[in-house]
């Protein structure tokens, strides 16, 4: 019988069943173990043996993914655990849908995973404003099928829970996105310093009152990365001015956060009229004359700023300077130029490092949960200037 001839009977044989290790193991007269070995590249494995083993693996076109689930088995019942590469991640809903914030965190998470050869599952977060209730995860982390997860906002602690909680996972590595959590590695910027650089800009600017937007969820100081105040305090005592006396807050409207509530003003001349976020800061502004300068949560809360400044018949920035966060968002001018002065954060840089830190976890190459806190920096346009006289 020729060879072509077995290789077709064997094609025969195992049509609609998978091959195994074995049957490679049968055609080249070696045993199942150096098989395997082979595959997985082994130098203790003679190189034409080798060799002649991917070739009949080829051959008969075996795919090691059907011994997986079977390996993983093994491996389980003797308390260990299957590389599977294969990691997830937490995002929340509709990140694709013109969020460059998170477009691009994912976009360095892919551009990572992919350079390792690691396939990427993607799994909603859970909401923070729901019930607290934590819903179910997907299948695969109950069958051991993911090696580790990196998790981007939503209710950290409830997904970090689950995880440990869940049998297939438990112990394996996890990577939080802005979220200190113990026993996870995590990856952000350093708002404060980014706070601080934007608040210092505005004082050599001859700014004294500056009103700052604070995120509604900050319950410490602690709270990273939404507590920019500190950076901003810092600027001002540098200055010896008192924080209590020259910096004022308001909490960030929720529908102000979203790029996704530009939609509405991006084509109009003027903020909608109906938003009680818009009377809120005018109100305020109008109340407190002393006020110049506006340092926005986000760009998209910059933009918002921006619109209703203008509804009002205010100019940026004769009459208010603004200064947005995370350049993602802008204000054109008639040619097309940013107008927005913002504190750049590293998003793919961010993403990037999130996924080599979980990565090195998975591949053992360190037994530590890093915390990596990356640089901002300050792009100034023409959104900011010196304070208006009288």
């Amino acid at each position: 019988m020729s060879i072509d001839q077995q290789g077709n009977e064997e094609h025969a044989a195992h049509a609609g069943s998978p091959v195994t290790l074995q049957d490679i193991g049968n055609r080249c007269g070696v045993s199942k173990w150096t098989v395997s070995a082979a595959l997985r590249g082994d130098p203790r494995i003679n190189s034409n043996t080798a060799a002649r083993i991917r070739a009949a693996a080829e051959e008969l076109r075996y795919d090691p993914a059907h011994g997986a689930a079977a390996r993983r088995m093994a491996l389980q019942k003797h308390g260990l655990q299957v590389r599977n590469n294969q990691v997830a991640l937490f995002f929340p809903p509709f990140f694709h849908q013109g969020n460059d914030y998170l477009l691009g965190m994912f976009r360095g998470i892919l551009d990572e995973v992919n350079a390792f050869r690691f396939g990427l599952q993607l799994a909603y977060n859970y909401d923070p404003q729901s019930d607290g209730s934590t819903a179910a995860l997907p299948p695969s982390f109950a069958r051991g099928e993911v090696d580790g997860a990196i998790i981007c906002g939503g209710n950290v602690s409830a997904i970090v829970t689950a995880l440990r909680q869940c049998y297939g996972f438990r112990t394996r590595p996890v990577v939080t996105l802005m979220t200190e959590m113990p026993a996870c590695g995590m990856v952000t910027a350093d708002y404060r310093l980014g706070a601080e650089a934007a608040a210092r800009h505005l004082l050599e600017l001859g700014h004294r009152q500056v009103l700052c937007f604070t995120h509604p969820a900050v319950q410490s100081t602690e709270d990273i990365p939404f507590n920019r105040l500190i950076g901003v305090s810092r600027a001002f005592r540098e200055c010896k001015l008192d924080p209590m006396a020259h910096v004022h807050t308001l909490p960030v409207p929720r529908n102000w956060i979203g790029p996704e509530s530009l939609i509405e003003i991006e084509h109009a001349d003027h903020a909608p009229t109906s938003d009680p976020a818009s009377k809120m800061l005018l109100d305020y502004l109008t109340t407190h004359p002393a006020i110049t300068a506006i340092i926005a949560f986000n760009d998209p809360t910059a933009v918002h700023v921006w619109y209703t400044l203008r509804q009002a018949g205010l100019r940026v920035p004769d009459d208010y300077s603004i200064i947005g966060f995370d350049d993602t968002d802008q204000v054109r001018d008639s040619y097309g130029r940013n107008l927005l002065t913002t504190v750049r954060v590293p998003l793919v840089e961010m993403g990037r490092n999130a996924a080599t830190l979980l990565l090195r976890r998975v591949n053992e190459e360190t037994v530590e949960d890093d915390q990596l806190i990356l640089p901002t920096s300050l792009v100034v346009r023409e959104s900011t200037a010196a304070p208006r006289v009288g």
